[in-house]
């Protein structure tokens, strides 16, 4: 499977999800996105499902227990966290 590298280190929101959406716009293939950030939180963009809306389509999924540190990361660059879903399944 072909491998796509978005660079979006140093770039602050909405940057990264514009660049990663232009990314995915632009396959003729089945392709893993990597998209490189330096927020230094763990975590990775994924489409939002659909009973979940965003008006970009995209949203940052991380581990539960990387909640405050997603938080003092959206705070740091001037970005407010609308909400957060924590999923079981």
């Amino acid at each position: 499977m072909k491998t796509v590298v978005v660079n979006a280190v140093g770039d602050q929101c909405p940057i990264p999800v514009v660049k990663t959406l232009k990314a995915m716009s632009a396959l003729t293939e089945p392709s893993v996105i990597e998209v490189l950030v330096d927020a230094g939180v763990p975590g990775r963009l994924i489409p939002v499902p659909r009973l979940i809306s965003a008006s970009c389509g995209m949203a940052f999924s991380a581990p539960p227990e990387a909640r405050a540190q997603v938080e003092a990361a959206a705070a740091a660059v001037g970005n407010t966290v609308d909400c957060i879903y924590e999923l079981e399944i």
